[in-house]
C-alpha cells in the first residue's frame, strides 16, 4: 500500500504502460522547449469577474461536484515530478500558456513543483508528504532545475477527476473561475479537468487539459468479493 492507501493497478497493465510511456515522451519534449516569462508584462491573468459577479466559491464547487467526482473514475499521476522544499516564504504564480491560472503563498517547508509544461505551483508540506514518496528523490532530469535545488519525486496520491464540458462550465462556473481551497481564484475552462483528492476529498481543484493528459492515468480498483 502506498501513500493514501489506494492500490496502484491500472498503469501496471498494458494500457497504463502505453499511456505513461507516451506521457514521459511528451514531458521531456515539453520541458525541453518550455519558455518561462522573464517578467509579468505580457502575461494574461485568469478571467476577471465582470458585472459585479464573483468567482464560484470553493463551497459551492464542492456541493455541486464532490459527490459526482467520488462516483466517477479514479486517477493516479503516472509521471515523476520535479519539486523542491521552499526555504523562505513567498508567492508563486502558476502560468500556463501565458495565462496566470492562480497564485498561492508559501511558507518554509512547503514544496514548489514543476509540471511537464514548465508551470510552477505550490503544494503544502503535509499534502506533499501524502502524495509523493519523499524518502527516495532522484536527481533532477533538467539541467536548469538542478541549481535551484529541484529533485525528482514519485507520486503516490490519487484523485477522482472528470473532464468538463462547455455546458458544465457555463452552469457551474459562469465567470470561468472558482475559489481554490487556499483562497485565490483559479481559472477553469471547457476541456479542463475538475478533481478531488482521494480518498479524503474535502476540496475540488482544476487541472489544465494538456497537463492532465500528460501526467495522469486511470486506476482500476480490484473487484470487491
Amino acid at each position: 500500500m502506498l501513500g493514501l492507501g489506494w492500490p496502484l493497478q491500472s498503469w501496471e497493465g498494458s494500457l497504463g504502460e502505453e499511456w505513461c510511456s507516451l506521457s514521459a515522451r511528451l514531458r521531456n519534449e515539453s520541458l525541453a522547449h518550455a519558455v518561462r516569462p522573464t517578467d509579468g508584462t505580457h502575461l494574461r491573468r485568469a478571467h476577471q469577474p465582470s458585472g459585479g459577479m464573483s468567482p464560484t466559491s470553493q463551497q459551492e464547487a464542492r456541493v455541486r461536484w464532490e459527490n459526482t467526482l467520488r462516483a466517477g473514475q479514479l486517477y493516479a499521476k503516472c509521471v515523476k515530478v520535479h519539486a523542491k522544499m521552499c526555504k523562505e516564504k513567498g508567492t508563486c504564480e502558476t502560468v500556463v500558456n501565458g495565462i496566470v491560472e492562480t497564485s498561492k503563498a508559501y511558507q518554509p517547508g512547503d514544496f514548489m513543483a514543476v509540471n511537464p509544461a514548465g508551470e510552477r505551483y505550490i503544494i503544502d508540506a503535509h499534502i506533499f508528504r501524502k502524495r509523493y514518496l519523499i524518502d527516495a528523490p532522484e536527481p533532477a532530469q533538467m539541467a536548469e532545475l538542478d541549481p535551484e535545488g529541484f529533485q525528482l519525486f514519485t507520486a503516490c496520491g490519487r484523485c477522482w477527476a472528470k473532464q468538463l464540458t462547455q455546458a458544465e462550465c457555463e452552469e457551474s462556473f459562469p465567470e470561468n473561475s472558482f475559489m481554490a481551497s487556499w483562497g485565490e481564484a483559479m481559472l477553469v475552462e471547457p476541456g479542463d479537468w475538475l478533481a478531488a483528492p482521494a480518498p479524503q476529498g474535502g476540496e475540488v481543484y482544476r487541472i489544465e487539459n494538456q497537463t492532465f493528459s500528460q501526467t495522469y492515468a486511470p486506476v482500476q480498483l480490484p473487484p470487491l468479493y
